[in-house]
């Protein structure tokens, strides 16, 4: 992927520079450029060019002057003095800001350009929402200028404007549009057919450190409806800049002078040194930070990375530090490691502070892991109004902060923090993971986290749900540590939204609510359309438009502030027609009853996900012409005559495979099994593309069970010998019996449990309640332990890891081998006792 040098060799010469770019006089170690040299400014320009690419003075001039498009060197803003564009002008004239300017108030201006120029004029979007985003301005009023532009620009910009292409069913671009105004990084365009003077155009980021082109990452842009739980937050990999280019897995990491701020508090101060830290103050220039999802309760911007070397690295750390011994835990509790997803957070002079509030703790059920301490490293120092404050009433207040010092603080405290005075506050945060002993459950504390994350979905769509979805993310946060006296009290938003503008709904994410229309379909039917609706909904299902339920496509129509224009998009999005509280399913059912009454004669032509595959099966199963009668006599189970002289139907010249019952049932199988590959809707569930089909759908009293295939369908049995042999279970087969066969459903989610209830009239409703994520935990604390905290024990590993495994997991092998090293005092399972001076030194330190 090098730049194309050769079509601009002859270049206008006074052309002007891009801002913050300058000639200067050559100088000894700079690029040369018939007598002068190309800078700029490193803290607005961004680069990956490679060290021969930057050696080359003609590729450099055409840069900065805007001659080539390129991802390497951004952003790039020109002034521009001529707006007037034909099909004869130079593209760079398209990437100017007169240009889109022009063009902000002249759409229409797009269709008459040649393909180079929406090239150029596509990189000139690019930049310009770079520039806006990452503040590449003189001074405030001209980042204000930059932004009143973009969003004039933006609006006019549909999105088929743009080449697009797509992985995983999210549609995405090079450069913004009216709905894709929200950038992703990616590894690479493996899975994308892209042409390569479209690949030039596309952003790079070196996410590998200094000089390494191997670990180039790309940024697009994509509509943020488009995403679901998977991929909402953009997690990315940076472990290969951690190693420092792969070249070790250990760092020089430490964490000194740790201490408590205040006696009784569980707040701690320390600070991270080591030759290694400067690997932190190097994830700030990697031009990564994106607008919060949650920007409408703090201010600054982040982005979110993963790197188990950085968090292997911290683990070690906090356990050589005296920092665990400090902590106050419940008994039992033994500290696992530092999380490997890390938020990194800059805040500049003037922006929101960060309001109030609890973190989220890290939940891993299936290995007992909570976390329980939140850690903040300040890569930059500074002092705010205050910069952190931690618990109720002030109870811990840094008014400054030093550069690497560290804050740890239990993640039962409310905390806020401000943005720095004079300076950009830059600060990494993660958790600090313990495994813990039982934990209790609370069912409501589980419904409202649910409900939280799918408000934050929602949020893309009403972005006035964020504010709902915080609240109830505080209200799970102080349920987690046990102040959940207020939990019968809160009752999360419901939302009133509908299936083709016929089958209302309202839902808060966890409960969904529907009539119960048996009046127009059997019960099954509705139990099973109602079910899919609900999956869709939950998920943000994407549904091949083209295949299947091709009525799904336009199940739930857009309404945001702004309405979807893209045509090239092909995917559901949910109407949210109001908002409403109701504390009892009657109330409930009653006000949809109500709104499915205002539809009239609507109501009789209700439209479910499943309505097309009762038309087609009925397609499908036409009358089967009546059997020809037989001359030959055939065996009921291998279609073949009753006769000695051949080895099996197969060599018998007489077997005809159309009259035989069992190969009928094979195809009638290879049939069907085609038919719902090819005619099913192909949906996408959490970025993966998935079959369903209403026979999947099972019912069972009050669960509802989807399948990834059909389970009435017996397993084949498969032979892999020429012969049948003539035996009535042949040997050759691979398998079991069918009376010894279980069928076992392959489940692609958890049982959705449902129940019928009455309105306040007496017409019937059907609930559905869905929580797929059962973060419904709650610390478990007795009065003693209450009142008295427990130190954390800290397991002191053996270089042997089988000694690991039989003191952990088989203490009954003691014998075998000598556990004095791991040995702890919590141990059920003492060591023989060696002769040995208790005092001694040795043995005191092993104790």
């Amino acid at each position: 992927k090098q730049p194309n040098t050769n079509r601009t060799s002859t270049m206008a010469h006074q052309r002007e520079i891009a801002r913050f770019c300058r000639w200067e006089e050559a100088k000894e170690n700079t690029v040369s450029n018939q007598g002068k040299s190309v800078s700029w400014d490193s803290s607005f320009i961004r680069s990956t060019l490679s060290e021969a690419e930057l050696s080359d003075d003609l590729l450099l001039k055409n840069l900065v002057q805007g001659n080539i498009p390129t991802g390497k060197l951004w952003p790039l803003l020109f002034e521009g003095n001529d707006s007037n564009v034909t099909q004869d002008s130079s593209p760079f004239q398209c990437r100017t800001l007169s240009f889109l300017e022009k063009f902000a108030s002249e759409p229409s201006l797009l269709d008459s350009l040649n393909y180079e120029q929406r090239k150029f004029f596509t990189i000139g979007v690019r930049d310009l929402w770079l520039a806006a985003s990452f503040k590449v301005q003189k001074d405030e009023k001209e980042g204000e200028k930059l932004k009143n532009l973009l969003e004039r620009v933006l609006d006019q910009l549909e999105d088929e404007s743009f080449t697009y292409f797509e992985i995983q069913s999210v549609n995405f671009s090079l450069s913004p549009t009216t709905n894709r105004r929200t950038m992703r990084i990616l590894q690479d365009f493996e899975e994308v057919e892209m042409d390569g003077d479209l690949l030039e155009c596309a952003l790079e980021i070196n996410c590998g450190g200094e000089g390494d082109s191997s670990e180039i990452m790309y940024a697009v842009w994509v509509d943020d409806r488009d995403l679901s739980f998977h991929n909402f937050e953009n997690i990315i990999p940076l472990d290969r800049m951690i190693r420092n280019n792969g070249e070790t897995e250990i760092l020089d990491l430490k964490l000194n002078e740790v201490k408590r701020v205040k006696k009784g508090v569980e707040v701690f101060s320390g600070k991270l040194e080591g030759e290694d830290v400067d690997l932190l103050r190097e994830l700030d220039g990697l031009g990564l930070y994106q607008q919060p999802s949650n920007n409408a309760t703090r201010g600054g911007s982040r982005f979110i990375f993963s790197s188990p070397t950085l968090s292997n690295n911290l683990t070690r750390a906090v356990k050589e530090s005296q920092l665990i011994q400090l902590l106050e835990c419940e008994e039992g509790a033994e500290f696992v490691g530092v999380n490997s997803v890390f938020r990194f957070n800059k805040f500049v002079p003037g922006d929101q502070k960060f309001k109030s509030h609890l973190d989220t703790p890290y939940y891993d059920q299936a290995n007992g892991h909570i976390s329980k301490y939140t850690i903040i490293i300040y890569v930059t120092p500074g002092t705010g109004k205050p910069a952190l404050s931690i618990g109720d009433n002030d109870m811990v207040v840094f008014d400054k902060l030093e550069q690497m010092q560290c804050v740890i603080f239990d993640q039962s405290y409310e905390h806020e923090g401000s943005a720095f005075v004079d300076n950009p506050k830059i600060f990494m945060r993660s958790e600090l993971i313990f495994k813990v002993g039982e934990l209790d459950h609370k069912p409501k504390i589980g419904n409202l986290f649910s409900s939280a994350v799918y408000y934050t979905l929602q949020s893309t769509y009403e972005p006035l749900l964020s504010l709902h979805a915080h609240d109830l993310y505080e209200t799970v946060n102080k349920a987690h540590w046990g102040n959940h006296d207020h939990l019968l009290e809160v009752t999360p938003k419901l939302l009133h939204k509908t299936w083709k503008d016929s089958l209302h709904f309202a839902t808060n994410g966890c409960d969904y609510f529907f009539p119960y229309l048996n009046g127009e379909m059997s019960p099954d039917f509705m139990i099973k359309s109602c079910a899919l609706i609900a999956i869709i909904d939950h998920f943000n299902i994407v549904v091949d438009e083209n295949n299947g339920f091709s009525s799904v496509q336009d199940n739930i129509q857009p309404n945001t502030k702004k309405e979807k224009k893209s045509k090239a998009s092909s995917k559901s999005y949910p109407q949210i027609k109001s908002s409403f509280f109701a504390a009892t399913t009657p109330k409930i059912l009653d006000y949809l009853w109500m709104e499915m009454e205002k539809e009239g004669e609507k109501l009789k032509e209700v439209i479910t996900p499943c309505g097309s595959k009762e038309d087609y099966m009925r397609e499908l199963k036409k009358e089967k012409a009546s059997k020809e009668k037989m001359e030959i006599e055939y065996d009921e189970e291998w279609g073949m005559e009753d006769s000695d002289e051949h080895c099996c139907s197969f060599h018998n010249p007489q077997f005809d495979p159309v009259r035989c019952e069992e190969v009928r049932q094979v195809f009638e199988a290879a049939f069907e099994y085609t038919r719902r590959h090819f005619m099913e809707a192909p949906v996408f569930l959490l970025g993966k593309k998935l079959q369903f089909d209403p026979d999947c759908i099972l019912i069972s009293e009050d669960k509802i069970f989807v399948n990834s295939s059909n389970p009435k369908g017996i397993p084949l049995k498969v032979n892999f010998a020429a012969c049948w042999n003539g035996d009535d279970y042949p040997t050759e087969y691979v398998g079991v019996s069918e009376s010894e066969t279980i069928p076992a459903p392959r489940l692609l989610l958890p049982p959705i449990t449902f129940t019928t209830s009455n309105d306040e009239k007496g017409r019937k409703g059907l609930h559905l309640m869905l929580d797929f994520f059962h973060n419904d935990w709650v610390i478990k604390r007795s009065k003693v332990e209450d009142l008295m905290k427990r130190k954390i024990y800290v397991p002191e590993f053996s270089e042997r890891e089988e000694e690991c495994y039989v003191k952990k997991v088989n203490p009954k092998l003691t014998d075998t081998y000598d556990l004095t090293s791991i040995y702890s005092p919590e141990s059920d399972h003492e060591p023989e006792e060696k002769d040995s001076d208790p005092d001694s030194e040795e043995d005191s330190n092993s104790e």
